[in-house]
């Protein structure tokens, strides 16, 4: 893991991301205004730099891991929710002979701009799990429409069994690692939904009525939600 590695033997590793891809090398470590590293700076295949936060790495032997910002964010925002839901529970049996009215409803207000915040960033992420689940099931669409036209152009002379061959192991391996890849994120988007059905707002929240989530899709990727206010 990161925190027992220094970032700057990371140097000169191989990067890919957790289902097997290759992403290009590491060739610095950046970091902040303080001194601390923070990010990775890599060199893509395509020639292109971009910087990867050493939160979202591990080292695994001579390769650099870059683990899925969308899961770990759909992780983060699952606890985020388990944590107002106790939060709530604790306020829930709060009276006013407690704290006070006025302290009473400046700790509702608070809780209510976290439920808020929680519900905004469940949008957003929903969506974005959603947008890499498209791309995913596209290129998907594109490999097995490839290896038919491969192998009708094997079939007529027109490719060499070796360039078949190669040609098609490249596309099985493609294929493995995006289906891999799509089953881990509906997998995110699973645990988001379940977390957010109930609900997490307090009473006074009730007559504000539900807030619909959906999310697009075909028959497997359709879904909406409502965290309604219990």
């Amino acid at each position: 893991m990161m925190e027992n590695m220094d970032p700057a033997k990371l140097v000169g590793k191989m990067v890919r991301d957790e289902w097997g891809q290759q992403i290009g090398m590491v060739v610095s470590i950046l970091a902040n205004d303080k001194g601390d590293t923070k990010w990775l700076l890599i060199r893509t295949g395509d020639g292109q730099f971009r910087r990867i936060p050493t939160v979202n790495v591990i080292s695994n032997g001579p390769d650099v891991v870059v683990l899925s910002s969308l899961k770990k964010r759909a992780e983060a925002l699952c606890r985020k929710i388990a944590f107002l839901r106790k939060e709530r529970a604790f306020l829930s049996g709060l009276g006013e002979g407690s704290v006070g009215s006025e302290t009473l409803a400046d700790i509702r207000k608070e809780f209510k701009r976290k439920v808020d915040q929680v519900e905004s960033e469940a949008r957003y992420l929903l969506k974005k799990i959603e947008e890499a689940c498209r791309r995913c099931t596209d290129q998907i669409r594109y490999i097995n429409m490839g290896i038919v036209h491969l192998e009708v152009e094997r079939d007529m002379g027109n490719i060499s069994e070796e360039t078949f061959g190669v040609s098609m192991k490249l596309m099985l391996s493609g294929l493995k690692k995006l289906m891999a890849e799509r089953d881990d994120l509906l997998e995110a988007r699973r645990k988001l939904l379940e977390a957010l059905k109930d609900g997490i707002s307090l009473d006074m929240r009730a007559e504000e009525g539900p807030i619909d989530v959906e999310v697009e899709g075909g028959e497997e990727n359709a879904h909406a939600i409502q965290t309604r206010s219990r």
